[in-house]
C-alpha cells in the first residue's frame, strides 16, 4: 500500500515536471522518501474543496486535469493534493515526531461541537493545543475549516476555539511569532488576515492580537479591506479597518458613503472619530449634500456600484442631514464655517418658525420677533431676501419696504411692488422702529392679565439685580441660610439650533419674600471666582432645598457657561425637580386644583404644558409665557421680561408649598423628595399589569399618536404632494380617477394648497383641534413644529378610494378611514373620553363640503 502510494507520488509528480521547476520537485521527492522510509506512522486521506486548498496554501497548484497533484512538505510530513474523478483529495503522511495533526484535532472538535458538549470541547481544545508542534499554524488550519454562523447558535465553533486558544496562550506566553522566521511569520499573518471577514468583536480582536496583524505591511491590510468592499461587506470593512487602525490608509468617502446610505451613520462617525482631518472631511461631505443644487445622481456617478433605494434616499434628506451635521460640529468641535449649507438650512427653517409664531400663531411679541429675526438672518443676503419675500404674505408693502431698505436688498431681487413703495416712504419711515420699550411697561400688569395668569405677590423693590461681587455677597447671605427653600430657574438666548451651545444669561433665585436675578451677561461678573464658588456652594448645600423644574437642561447650560463644571462636576445635594413630581401627578390622573373654584379646573384640551400646566393645575392660573423666547442677552431687560423671570422662579415656591401641605390630595407621598428624577412606575408596582385604560392609551400612542391637533388633506392635494416628493411617478396612471387628476394643470404646491376644502369635524374626534392647511410649508411639506408629512406611509392604490386624509401636526402621521377604523375609533374613545353616542354617530360617512 505504501509502496503503491510512493509510486503514485513519483508518477504524478513526474507528469507535472514540464510545467514546474524540476530541481524543486526532485528535492521534494527525495525528502519525502526519507520521511516515508520505515518511519510512517499514519496515513489519512480526506476529500477537500478547491476553496480550502486556495486558502490553506500560497504555493501554486500544478493542474493538468485528472491525476494532477501538488506536494507540500514540512516538518510534520508530506501533504499531497490530487484530482481523481473530478474530486480533489488530500493525503497526509505524518512524521511520528511531529506532534498532533491539526486535522485530527479539528475533527475531534467538530464532533464535540455537533454534540453540543461545550465543556468537553473546552478541555479537548486546551489539551490539543499543547500537543500541536506548531500551535500558531495549527490554530489557523482549524479556523479555516470551521463553519460559519449556524441556526440556534450564539457563537461559531471558530469563536469558541479562538477563545479557548487565548486561555491556553496565557499559560504558554512563549508561543508567539517572534520564534519564527520573518517569512514564516508573514505567511501566518496573511492566513490570519484572510479570516477577518466577521465583525464579532472578540473574534477579530483576538486574531489581530495573536498574529500581531497591525504590524503587517499597510498595503497588504488595505488590500484586504478593499476586497471586503468589493464584496459589498461595507460594515465589516469599516469595523475591521478600525480594529487594524487603517483609517489614514483608506479613502474616507469610499468607506463612509455606503454606510451612510445604509443608515449606519453612527458607524461612519466612529470610523473618523479621533482623526481631525477625517472628521472635517465627513462633515464637509454631508454639508455638500445639503446644497440646493445637489443631485443624487452625483453619488451614482461617484459610486456606480451602489444601488440607491428609497431607504437610501431617506438617509440623505437635507432636514435629517442638517441635524446630524450640527451634532457632529459640536461633538468634533469643528468650525461652523465648514458647513455653510447646513447652517443656511437651519437658519431658513428658524426664519419660517419665527414667521409662524408671529403671524400665524400670534404668540410672539413684535419686539421679540424683531430681535430673533435679526439674529437668524444675520448678514446672509439670501436669508434677508427670503425674509422680505415671506413678509409679503403677511404684512403690507410699507412694512416690507422698511425691511428691504434696512438690508439694502438689490432692486432686481425685490418682490413686485416693493421698489415702488420704497420710493413713496417718508424719510422717518424708511427704518424699522427699534425703539427701546424696556422702561415703558408698568410693574403691575392690566386687570385682565392678572385675571388670566399667575401673579407674583411681590412689589418691584423686592427684586434685586446681582451683577457685582458686593451684591452677590448680600444674595449669598440670604439664599444660603440653613433650612431655607430656594426657587431656582435660568434664562438663555434662544439660538433656534443655529448655535449648539447655549450659555446662561440670567439666573433667578427666589425666596419667600424676595427674588435675586444674577446677571451673567456682564462677563467680568460671570467669570468672577466668587460667582463660580457661589454656584458650587448653592448646589452642594444639603441644608438648603433648591426647587427647579426640568433641571437637566439647566445644568447642561451651566456647564456650557462655566467649563470648570465639565472638569469638576457640580455636587448636587438638597435638590428637588418638580418635573418628576408633575409626571407622577399626571400618571395619577389628578386633574383638580387645590382650593380653587371649579371653573378653573384644567381641561383635557388645555394648551398649557410643562411648568405652566403644573402651575395651572395646582394654583389655578397658568404662567404668561409670552416672554419665554426673549432676547435674554439684550440689556436693559424690559419690565415684562423681568416680571416673567421672577414669576418663573417664585411660582416654584408657591407650588411646593401647596403640594407639601397636602400631598395625598395630589396622589403624592408625604416626602416629596423621595420622588427621584429617575423613578419609574415600576418601582412600586413591578408586577402590576397595566389597566385597560392604560392599554388603550399605549396602543393609541403607537397607532394614532398622542396629539389632539390634525389637518385635513383632500385627495387631490395628497396626490400632488406624493408626486412632488417622488412617491408617485408623473407617468403613472393607475385608474381613470388618478389619470384625470394627473392631467390637470401643473402648479406649484404653494398654489394648489388653496384651502378650498373645510372638512366637517369627524364626530369621533370632537375634542381634536383642526389646524389650517396654511401652516404647512409648501416646499418642505413640514409643519411649523418641524414634523414632515409621512407620505411614505400612504399606499398609492388607496388614492382613488379615500377622499380625505387626516395628518397629525405634531408627528406627521397620516390617517384615513379604512379597515382599521374601528380599532382607531376605540382608541379615540379611550383617550379622548368619547361617549358611546358619539362613537355610534362616528360610523356614519364624513361629508366634505365644497365652497
Amino acid at each position: 500500500m505504501l509502496q503503491g502510494k510512493l509510486v503514485l507520488l513519483d508518477y504524478l509528480v513526474h507528469r507535472t515536471v514540464n510545467v514546474t521547476e524540476p530541481h524543486k520537485l526532485t528535492r521534494s521527492i527525495q525528502v519525502a522518501r526519507c520521511l516515508l522510509d520505515g518511519s510512517l506512522l499514519e496515513e489519512r486521506s480526506t476529500r477537500v474543496t478547491t476553496r480550502q486548498l486556495s486558502v490553506d496554501r500560497d504555493e501554486p497548484f500544478y493542474s493538468r486535469g485528472n491525476g494532477a497533484c501538488r506536494c507540500v512538505l514540512d516538518h510534520t510530513g508530506v501533504e499531497m493534493y490530487w484530482f481523481t474523478s473530478g474530486e480533489l483529495h488530500r493525503n497526509h503522511f505524518i512524521n511520528p515526531g511531529a506532534g498532533l495533526d491539526p486535522i485530527m484535532l479539528r475533527d475531534q472538535l467538530f464532533e464535540l461541537w455537533n454534540r453540543k458538549d461545550l465543556q468537553t470541547l473546552h478541555l479537548a481544545s486546551l489539551q490539543g493545543f499543547s500537543k500541536l508542534s506548531m500551535p500558531l499554524e495549527g490554530l489557523l488550519t482549524i479556523l479555516e475549516s470551521c463553519p460559519g454562523k449556524q441556526k440556534g447558535r450564539s457563537h461559531t465553533l471558530g469563536h469558541n476555539v479562538l477563545m479557548d486558544y487565548q486561555i491556553w496562550l496565557k499559560e504558554h506566553p512563549q508561543v508567539n511569532l517572534s520564534s519564527l522566521s520573518e517569512q514564516q511569520a508573514v505567511a501566518l499573518q496573511r492566513r490570519a488576515l484572510s479570516l477577518l471577514t466577521d465583525t464579532q468583536s472578540s473574534f477579530v480582536e483576538s486574531l489581530i492580537n495573536i498574529y500581531q496583524l497591525t504590524s503587517l505591511d499597510p498595503a497588504i491590510l488595505r488590500l484586504h479591506i478593499l476586497k471586503l468592499q468589493a464584496l459589498k461587506c461595507y460594515k465589516e470593512a469599516a469595523i475591521i479597518s478600525m480594529k487594524l487602525k487603517l483609517q489614514k490608509e483608506l479613502n474616507m468617502e469610499e468607506v463612509c458613503v455606503p454606510l451612510i446610505l445604509q443608515g449606519k451613520l453612527s458607524l461612519a462617525e466612529s470610523f473618523v472619530t479621533g482623526h481631525s482631518h477625517l472628521e472635517q472631511q465627513l462633515v464637509t461631505l454631508l454639508d455638500s449634500w445639503c446644497h440646493p443644487s445637489f443631485r443624487v445622481e452625483e453619488i451614482s456617478k461617484r459610486f456606480p456600484y451602489l444601488s440607491l433605494s428609497k431607504h437610501c434616499m431617506a438617509q440623505i434628506q437635507p432636514k435629517i442631514l442638517t441635524k446630524h451635521i450640527l451634532r457632529l460640529v459640536e461633538k468634533f468641535k469643528i468650525n461652523q464655517a465648514l458647513c455653510p449649507n447646513a447652517m443656511h438650512k437651519r437658519r431658513l427653517d428658524s426664519l419660517r418658525f419665527l414667521m409662524y409664531k408671529r403671524f400665524v400663531e400670534k404668540s410672539m411679541t413684535e419686539e421679540n420677533w424683531i430681535d430673533h429675526v435679526q439674529y437668524v438672518v444675520a448678514d446672509d443676503l439670501e436669508l434677508q431676501i427670503q425674509l422680505v419675500e415671506m413678509l409679503v404674505k403677511y404684512c403690507n408693502l410699507r412694512k416690507v419696504s422698511q425691511w428691504s431698505v434696512r438690508y439694502k436688498i438689490p432692486r432686481h431681487r425685490l418682490p413686485f411692488g416693493v421698489w415702488e413703495t420704497q420710493q413713496t416712504l417718508p424719510l422717518h419711515l424708511q427704518q424699522i422702529d427699534l425703539s427701546d420699550s424696556a422702561q415703558t411697561d408698568e410693574w403691575i400688569p392690566s386687570h385682565s392679565h392678572c385675571q388670566k395668569f399667575y401673579q407674583v405677590p411681590l412689589t418691584k423693590d423686592k427684586v434685586h439685580f446681582v451683577d457685582t461681587p458686593e451684591a452677590l455677597q448680600k444674595c449669598r447671605n440670604i439664599v444660603l441660610k440653613e433650612g431655607g427653600i430656594v426657587g431656582f430657574d435660568m434664562e438663555w438666548q434662544p439660538t433656534f439650533g443655529c448655535n449648539s451651545t447655549q450659555q446662561v444669561a440670567l439666573i433667578q433665585l427666589a425666596v419667600f419674600d424676595e427674588v435675586f436675578l444674577l446677571d451673567l451677561s456682564v462677563n467680568r461678573f460671570c467669570q468672577h471666582p466668587d460667582t463660580i464658588n457661589f454656584i458650587r456652594s448653592l448646589f452642594s448645600e444639603r441644608n438648603v432645598l433648591k426647587i427647579g423644574y426640568g433641571m437637566a437642561g439647566d445644568l447642561k447650560c451651566l456647564s456650557a457657561t462655566w467649563h470648570q463644571f465639565l472638569e469638576e462636576p457640580l455636587k448636587m445635594e438638597g435638590v428637588l425637580d418638580l418635573l418628576s413630581i408633575h409626571q407622577k401627578i399626571q400618571r395619577s390622573k389628578v386633574s383638580k386644583t387645590y382650593n380653587v373654584p371649579k371653573e378653573v379646573l384644567v381641561r383635557d384640551d388645555s394648551t398649557e404644558k410643562g411648568l405652566s400646566l403644573l402651575v395651572q393645575q395646582v394654583l389655578g392660573r397658568p404662567l404668561d409665557k409670552t416672554e419665554q423666547m426673549s432676547n435674554w442677552e439684550k440689556r436693559p431687560l424690559r419690565i415684562s421680561q423681568i416680571r416673567y423671570a421672577v414669576a418663573d422662579a417664585y411660582c416654584l415656591l408657591d407650588v411646593y408649598s401647596i403640594l407639601s401641605s397636602n400631598p395625598a390630595y395630589f396622589g403624592l407621598p408625604a416626602d416629596l423628595c423621595s420622588i427621584s428624577s429617575g423613578q419609574s412606575e415600576k418601582s412600586g408596582h413591578k408586577k402590576d399589569k397595566p389597566s385597560q385604560a392604560n392599554k388603550g392609551k399605549q396602543a393609541f400612542s403607537k397607532e394614532a399618536c398622542n396629539s389632539d391637533q390634525y389637518v385635513a388633506v383632500p385627495k387631490e392635494d395628497m396626490i400632488r404632494m406624493l408626486k412632488q416628493k417622488g412617491f408617485i411617478q408623473k407617468q403613472e396612471n393607475t385608474d381613470h380617477t388618478t389619470q384625470r387628476l394627473h392631467q390637470q394643470e401643473e402648479e406649484k404646491l404653494g398654489d394648489i394648497l388653496t384651502y378650498k376644502v373645510t372638512p366637517e369635524l369627524p364626530r369621533y374626534a370632537l375634542q381634536c383641534h383642526w389646524a389650517p392647511l396654511s401652516g404647512l410649508d409648501p416646499d418642505t411639506l413640514t409643519f411649523p413644529g418641524g414634523a414632515p408629512i409621512q407620505l411614505h406611509t400612504v399606499p398609492p392604490a388607496l388614492l382613488p378610494r379615500i377622499p380625505l386624509f387626516y395628518v397629525c401636526t405634531r408627528c406627521g402621521k397620516v390617517f384615513w378611514e379604512g379597515s382599521h377604523f374601528g380599532r382607531v375609533l376605540s382608541m379615540f374613545q379611550e383617550v379622548l373620553n368619547i361617549t358611546h353616542e358619539d362613537a355610534e354617530s362616528a360610523a356614519g360617512p364624513i361629508t366634505v363640503p365644497h365652497h
